[in-house]
């Protein structure tokens, strides 16, 4: 609202509000789309109407044809009342009904921002304030929602309670300036309906002020026909910070409900579970446990460091063949000779001279499966082994000291983002091999549906596991790393647990400006988990995974330039530091193509790198599967979903 607009207000001494889509707002798409919400809370009563919704409209259309005079509105007992008839539902199951009607109303009301804006100021300038609106609902429900949302005012003019209302003609406007004793040049209606607010107000000598409803939202799906997604939507439309900066706001709007979901069906699994300990697992799990927090406080849990490295290192000597150590460490395509040292727990410089005898350099990129068949590379691993073998016994005893000083026993519930479960399995293997009395469940973001572990080991997850959502991993192939970059620790990693403690990677983001872009989007996060948690409504609205990945697969899957300018720029770890998307301008692949389909297949966000060079917005996942089809072969791409 412009400063002109604003002073519009300073010729009245009256303003009068609309109340519904003006000054209060129900996070819904159509009024109607509140009826399929009764359905579902009337249903967990044991109250099974069919077609409920449907009924509902009838009704409340009904019961305005028997009214006959179109200027009376009606009231919610005489809908329901028809509705009992019409139906034949018992007085009881009405009122029952009824009341969660009611209840659902008020706790899906809440400010809309633009018109409190507007109320705010006239506040601020002491206007005498009323509200005006058309509504069957009662007046003592009607005010307790104004109530709820600290809405003051000198007088409700209700429709169904005054017997007028605006929808015809305006006759309650006509009563509003009979009742006020005032001149009609001294108010000002403000609504959002052009007909009832905005028309009929000025054919009653008022002057109005159309308020138009205005999109926030940057990043959201507007096929999704979901109601609980349109929820989510709007009430993000109605709450983001838009003098935030876009770090913030994709936070809150892509990570927040992700983390708000996963937040309540962890506490829901925790609560049935019945642990000794939480744990969250590092690094992942920072971001996860602070959310985490501020919806469960009374569950009690703790923070402890691990690492793929610091758990699989110390259960290699129970592996005695190289085809067995390479299916567990989950190495990516293309890895580097001096990076898969690393991974073995081995200081890659003592064996510079053993890797060049074999026929490989430091910096070789190799593919881990394929070379496992290579008489050299086996030859290489044979006089390696031996070293990774003491290294990895030394390890286990330090990490068996750890386990004791964090007290893993008893019933153990570990959170990590998760995918492939190979830290729990390392944790599993360990603690066979100690004899330590202690059973792990693992609850996790997403567990990938085609890992073999989740049939070994207790673990759930909550976007997708085998047979259940695994359209959503097969969605996040192309950003999945996109996602784990949002969930990094203001920490290194953690290399392993020495005699005198953990012994931390130095830490990788520090002093980079791709640290305070993803502390940003944190920050967006948690302000939503924390926003959405004092929503009244939320007590009858649960964020499923579906729900709460769709804002993500927009940002992952379909970016806009903006999104792919400023998400590319930030670092993403693997075995080094690189941008999520190389920084190679358009005009560049253009004219070298050879150096796009390089950069594309060593990826860090494909789908990405597909809208940086692509100018109309497809679906970018569609296009990133057809060619790696193509690259791969069908047999290979199927067998990697």
């Amino acid at each position: 609202m412009t400063n002109r607009r604003y002073r519009l207000f300073d010729g009245y001494d009256v303003i009068s509000f609309d109340m519904f889509d003006t000054l209060i707002t129900r996070n819904l798409d159509k009024p109607s789309e509140m009826f399929d919400l009764v359905q579902k809370q009337i249903r967990q009563l044991g109250i099974d109407v069919k077609r409920f919704k449907s009924k509902r409209i009838n009704a409340e259309y009904q019961a305005r044809m028997d009214r006959g005079y179109e200027g009376q509105d009606i009231t919610l007992d005489s809908i329901y009342e028809v509705l009992g008839n019409c139906y034949d539902l018992d007085n009881e199951t009405i009122e029952q009904i009824k009341n969660v009607e009611i209840e659902i109303e008020e706790s899906i009301c809440e400010i809309n921002r633009e018109g409190y804006k507007l109320y705010q100021y006239c506040i601020k300038k002491s206007k005498k304030i009323i509200i005006c609106t058309d509504m069957y609902l009662p007046k003592q429900v009607i005010e307790r929602i104004l109530s709820n949302n600290k809405i003051t005012y000198c007088k409700l003019y209700l429709s169904n309670d005054i017997g007028y209302s605006k929808a015809f003609k305006g006759e309650l406007f006509r009563y509003v300036i009979h009742d006020l004793d005032i001149n009609r040049k001294q108010i000002l209606h403000i609504g959002d309906n052009w007909k009832n607010d905005i028309l009929h107000s000025r054919l009653n000598g008022i002057k109005s002020l159309h308020l138009s409803t205005k999109n926030y939202c940057t990043i959201h799906d507007g096929k999704n026909k979901e109601i609980e997604y349109k929820i989510l939507n709007h009430y993000i439309n109605n709450h983001i910070k838009t003098k935030k900066d876009y770090y913030w706001k994709t936070g809150y709007q892509v990570l927040g409900p992700i983390l708000y979901g996963f937040s309540i069906w962890l506490s829901e699994n925790i609560r049935d579970y019945k642990p000794d300990k939480v744990f969250f697992l590092s690094r992942d799990g920072f971001i996860m446990q602070q959310a985490f927090n501020i919806l469960s406080p009374d569950i009690e849990n703790k923070y402890i460091y691990a690492s793929r490295k610091a758990l699989i290192i110390p259960t290699l000597w129970m592996y005695r063949n190289l085809e067995s150590i390479v299916r567990i460490m989950k190495f990516p395509r293309w890895v580097k000779m001096v990076d898969f040292l690393t991974r073995m727990g081995l200081e890659p410089h003592k064996y510079e001279l053993s890797v060049m005898t074999y026929g490989y350099q430091m910096d070789s990129l190799i593919n881990v499966e394929a070379e496992i068949k290579n008489p050299n590379f086996r030859e290489l691993w044979d006089s390696i082994f031996q070293d990774i073998e003491k290294i990895s016994l030394e390890s286990y005893e330090n990490t068996l000291r750890y386990f004791k000083d964090i007290g893993l026993n008893g019933k153990v519930a570990i959170i990590d983002i998760g995918w492939n479960g190979n830290l729990q399995q390392a944790m599993e293997q360990i603690i066979n091999a100690a004899k330590i009395d202690a059973e792990i469940q693992g609850y996790y973001l997403g567990v990938q549906v085609d890992s073999d572990i989740q049939d070994k080991y207790k673990m759930k997850g909550f976007l997708f596991q085998k047979k259940y959502n695994e359209i959503i991993c097969q969605k996040l192939t192309f950003c999945r790393l996109l996602m784990e970059t949002f969930f990094v620790a203001e920490h290194g990693s953690v290399k392993g647990y020495g005699r005198n403690g953990i012994e931390f990677q130095n830490f990788e983001y520090e002093n980079t400006k791709s640290l305070q872009k993803i502390k940003k989007i944190q920050e967006g996060a948690l302000s939503f988990v924390k926003d959405f948690s004092n929503y009244s409504f939320s007590r009858y609205f649960y964020i499923d995974s579906r729900t709460a990945i769709t804002n993500f697969f927009i940002l992952g899957n379909q970016p806009r330039q903006e999104d792919v300018e400023n998400m590319g720029q930030i670092l993403f770890l693997d075995d080094e530091l690189k941008n999520l998307i190389p920084q190679v301008s358009r005009r560049k692949y253009y004219f070298n193509i050879f150096r796009f389909i390089h950069d594309l297949k060593f990826s860090v966000w494909i789908t990405g790198l597909l809208k940086k060079v692509c100018f109309v917005n497809v679906d970018f996942f569609y296009i990133a599967m057809k060619l790696r089809n193509i690259y791969y072969g069908k047999s290979d791409s199927r067998k990697k979903q």
